[in-house]
């Protein structure tokens, strides 16, 4: 009776079964187990179980990126990763880290080195000794993914081309050690916070505006949209900055000082962390925290949405957490090994 419907109605009917059930009604009949590989069913039940988009390059491939999810997904719940270090690694700690296309990812150290790492195979790519004089505290990579500024405890930030890691220009202008630096969309415009209280923007490697209003070091800084930054600062104070007009917009209080900020401009949310080691929750549009969430007992140095060393920072994508640490190595947390190769 079943086969008897409409194939339309046979669609409406199997989308709403688990996977499990889908399976077994399948394996009772030639026409559902047609419908089983139809890669148009596997779509619409990948979207509705994981609420993400796909591309015409995925066409007749649904069923296998279901499958990775889906996996991935009881992995991430349950904890089940495959651990290990990457080989050929820094020769002091791992201050910052970034992703690189959907494979790859740069880390910078107080080695004062660059390397380029291909993250499905763990493997070294590159090395790049910079002529940085101090250590790389931080590293952005441009929004198209061709050029890298780097910023360093020498008060300077260097641009680089990429992927060769040619050296293309040298930003000077902060009178102590860049803190941290991002891209706006334009991918023309870079924003650098430094330890000497200030922020400054940067249009194709030249100064358009220095930031002031900070009374301390300024340890983070995050793009919130195309015309606005958050700052992040050891004096108790988060400013949300217009970068058109250098003006400052907020500045919620924390008395234990921030130490690191995320943006959720979906939400509407700025999250951060600091030295009373608590997780805050601010409101773009009011400046008031919406919730103060304990947990931590000491610093909190980094954050990204989703041992006997201090961890200094985090990266992480769709199917592993990088660790990088003083420990001098960057560890990979695998949840996607055997799987087949997912877009991240």
């Amino acid at each position: 009776r079943l086969c008897s419907l409409p194939i339309e109605i046979l669609h409406d009917i199997v989308f709403y079964l688990d996977t499990p059930s889908f399976v077994v009604l399948a394996s009772t009949n030639q026409l559902l187990m047609t419908l089983f590989y139809d890669d148009h069913v596997w779509l619409c039940r990948f979207q509705h179980d994981f609420h993400t988009l796909t591309t015409q390059d995925w066409k007749q491939r649904h069923m296998a990126l279901y499958r990775n999810h889906s996996i991935l997904s009881s992995r991430w719940m349950a904890g089940q990763v495959t651990t290990h270090y990457l080989p050929d690694g820094h020769q002091d700690s791992v201050y910052c880290m970034t992703r690189f296309g959907q494979h790859h990812m740069i880390s910078g150290s107080r080695d004062r080195c660059l390397k380029l790492w291909h993250l499905p195979t763990s493997k070294l790519i590159m090395t790049k000794r910079t002529p940085h004089d101090g250590s790389v505290l931080c590293l952005a990579v441009s929004p198209d993914s061709s050029t890298l500024i780097t910023g360093s405890s020498d008060a300077t930030c260097i641009l680089w081309s990429l992927p060769s890691m040619r050296r293309i220009g040298t930003l000077k202008g902060h009178r102590h050690g860049v803190l941290d630096v991002c891209y706006l969309p334009d991918g023309q415009t870079v924003v650098s916070s430094s330890r000497d209280h200030t922020l400054i923007i940067w249009h194709q490697g030249k100064e358009l505006y220095r930031l002031l209003g900070h009374v301390g070091p300024v340890n983070s800084v995050k793009v919130y949209d195309a015309d606005h930054v958050v700052s992040a600062s050891g004096d108790c104070t988060l400013k949300i900055w217009n970068v058109r007009t250098g003006r400052c917009r907020q500045q919620p209080i924390n008395h234990g000082g921030f130490a690191c900020v995320q943006v959720d401009r979906e939400r509407g949310l700025i999250y951060t962390g600091g030295h009373n080691g608590k997780l805050g929750i601010w409101h773009v549009d009011t400046g008031k925290c919406e919730a103060s969430l304990p947990g931590h007992h000491a610093l909190i140095r980094s954050m990204h949405r989703f041992g006997s060393s201090w961890i200094l920072n985090i990266l992480v994508t769709r199917s592993r957490i990088l660790s990088a640490g003083q420990d001098k190595q960057i560890m990979m947390l695998d949840f996607g090994h055997a799987l087949q190769p997912l877009d991240e």
